[in-house]
């Protein structure tokens, strides 16, 4: 499993959260942008620090939770977050 920092769990959660509900991957990056560019300034004060899209990280995080599990051998038995939580 890759590292991720504790400021992007949530966007780890979110990827996770939305392949379960059945959403592409494509929708969970595309709503994060679009939520960026909507909430952005709100969320962190200015246009400057947060940019009109998602931040490389925050996508990367997204991505990662979204394919939770996965190595490129397979499943990974031994992370963490049981599969049966939902």
């Amino acid at each position: 499993m890759v590292g991720i920092y504790t400021n992007d769990y949530g966007n780890y959660l979110t990827g996770y959260t939305l392949k379960k509900l059945g959403y592409s991957e494509w929708d969970a990056r595309v709503g994060a942008h679009i939520n960026n560019a909507v909430n952005g300034v709100s969320d962190h004060g200015s246009r400057e620090y947060s940019g009109w899209l998602d931040s490389a990280l925050d996508q990367r995080a997204i991505a990662n939770g979204y394919h939770h599990g996965k190595t490129s051998y397979g499943e990974n038995p031994y992370l963490w977050l049981p599969r049966n939580m939902w």
